[in-house]
C-alpha cells in the first residue's frame, strides 16, 4: 500500500493548508518540464493520486482507516467502507489521530495484579481473623476497673466563627485519658471516684460511670467501639468478600487493599 503522506512528505496530521502547500512545492520541482524522465513522470502519477485522496475528507478518512487497520476485514471496498462508517463518520475520523505501529497495547488490568493475588488473598484472612477477634472482644463480659479522675479538659470546636463544646477529656490516676461528653464530665467534677467498664482481650475502655450512680453509664465516644463501630463492620464484610476468591482478579486485588488499610485503623484506634 502507497503510503501517501510519505509522497507528500507531510505529518499524517496535517491539515488541508499543508496538502496543499506541500503538493504544489513538489509538483513544481518535479514536473515533467523541468525534470523530464521516467521516474519523475511516475513520481507525478503518485503525487497526483495521493493529493487527489487526501485533499478529499471522505477519501482521506477511508485511507486512513485501512492504513492504520489494514485491509483484513473485508476483501471488497465496499464493505470495508460499510465497516468504518458503522465505526466512525469520515468527520470523526479526520479529527482522530493515527494509530502507529510500533504502538503496544498495555497488559489488561487482570494481568497487571495477577502475580500481588496471593498477597491481598493472605491480607484479607488475616483481616477477617483480625475482625473475628475483635467481634469476640466486643461480646465477652465487660471487667471493672475503678479509676479516679483527676484532670477535666473541655474540648472546644470553632463553627462558623463560634466555640461549641465537643467533648470533655477526663485523665484518669492509672494515666488514661477518656474522651466523655459533658453531661458524663459533670458527674465526675464533684465525685472523681469512677468505674470503667473494660473489654475482656483488648482492654478498651466501653463505658465510664460514677461510684455514687452506677446504674448510669457513658459511652465513651471517639471509639473502636464507640462512634467508630462502623470500622470494623466495615472491614468484617470486605475481608470477607476478599477471601472468598470467588470474584474479579481486580476486585479481589481491591478488596485486600482495602481490608490492608481498614485493619491498620482499627489496630490504631485499639492503641488510642
Amino acid at each position: 500500500m502507497k503510503d501517501y503522506y510519505r509522497i507528500l512528505q507531510i505529518n499524517p496530521e496535517a491539515s488541508q493548508e499543508e496538502i496543499k502547500k506541500a503538493y504544489r512545492r513538489l509538483a513544481k520541482v518535479h514536473h515533467p518540464d523541468v525534470a523530464a524522465n521516467g521516474r519523475q513522470e511516475v513520481f507525478i502519477i503518485d503525487l497526483n493520486e495521493a493529493y487527489r485522496t487526501l485533499s478529499n475528507p471522505e477519501k482521506r478518512s477511508h485511507y486512513d482507516w485501512i492504513r492504520t487497520y489494514g485491509n483484513n476485514y473485508s476483501s471488497g471496498s465496499d464493505k470495508v467502507q460499510d465497516t468504518f462508517v458503522a465505526y466512525t463518520s469520515p468527520q470523526q475520523a479526520y479529527k482522530r489521530k493515527p494509530f502507529y505501529k510500533n504502538y503496544k497495547n498495555p497488559l489488561p488490568e487482570r494481568e497487571l495484579v495477577k502475580p500481588y493475588l496471593a498477597y491481598t488473598y493472605t491480607v484479607s484472612k488475616i483481616a477477617l481473623v483480625f475482625c473475628i477477634l475483635l467481634l469476640i472482644d466486643f461480646l465477652l463480659p465487660l471487667r471493672l476497673q475503678r479509676d479516679r479522675a483527676v484532670y477535666l479538659t473541655n474540648i472546644y470546636s470553632v463553627q462558623k466563627g463560634n466555640p461549641i463544646h465537643d467533648h470533655t477529656q477526663i485523665e484518669t490516676w492509672s494515666g488514661k485519658q477518656v474522651k466523655v461528653s459533658k453531661e458524663a464530665a459533670m458527674q465526675f467534677s464533684s465525685n472523681p471516684n469512677m468505674l470503667v467498664y473494660k473489654t475482656r482481650l483488648f482492654s478498651k475502655a466501653r463505658y465510664v460511670t460514677s461510684v455514687l450512680k452506677r446504674e448510669t453509664r457513658y459511652l465513651i465516644g471517639r471509639s473502636i467501639y464507640g462512634n467508630f463501630i462502623f470500622l470494623p463492620l466495615l472491614l468484617l464484610l470486605t475481608a470477607f468478600m476478599g477471601s472468598l476468591k470467588r470474584f474479579p482478579p481486580e476486585l479481589d486485588f481491591s478488596l485486600g487493599l482495602v481490608s490492608g488499610v481498614l485493619m491498620f485503623i482499627c489496630a490504631s484506634l485499639l492503641l488510642v
